[in-house]
């Protein structure tokens, strides 16, 4: 019987160890893309509008800039948990899509995926990769990252 405590161990170790992203944590809200712009490559600029209007961020917002492109030297120097730049293309594909169409976007950020820019006076920020994630209710969801975890 003292084979059980080893094998809990090891399992509990490996469940740990295959599910350290959801120690991250992360949310999405819907957004109307209200301008975008791409150097066609993983530069991009887009401010979004929340739908639903909200007394907390990022819902409290007006609209909410961010700015970004494809970090790959942070990524790879920081244990390469990040998007990678195909992910991150298709992010910024997605935005461009949801802008040009004028449909509805759900965006959101995975641990601190997302640098608030203090000094502004509007909601405004930076990321350093996207990627396009299932949320819980099985939609597409641009995904911001910032730092990992």
């Amino acid at each position: 019987m003292r084979f059980c405590a080893p094998f809990k161990f090891a399992l509990a170790v490996h469940l740990l160890l295959t599910c350290s992203a959801c120690y991250a944590g992360g949310d999405s809200w819907q957004f109307m893309v209200a301008e975008f712009s791409s150097d066609d490559g993983d530069e991009y600029v887009v401010r979004l509008v929340p739908v639903v209007k909200g007394s907390v961020f990022p819902q409290s917002c007006a609209s909410l800039t961010i700015s970004g492109e494809y970090a790959s030297l942070f990524w790879f120097f920081n244990a390469g948990e990040g998007p990678g730049r195909v992910q991150h293309e298709a992010g910024v594909r997605l935005l461009g899509e949801a802008f040009a169409s004028k449909r509805p976007v759900e965006f959101g950020w995975i641990g601190d995926g997302i640098n608030l820019r203090e000094d502004s006076p509007v909601c405004s920020a930076s990321s350093r990769g996207l990627a396009i994630k299932k949320t819980v209710r099985g939609q597409n969801a641009v995904f911001s990252y910032y730092k990992w975890p």
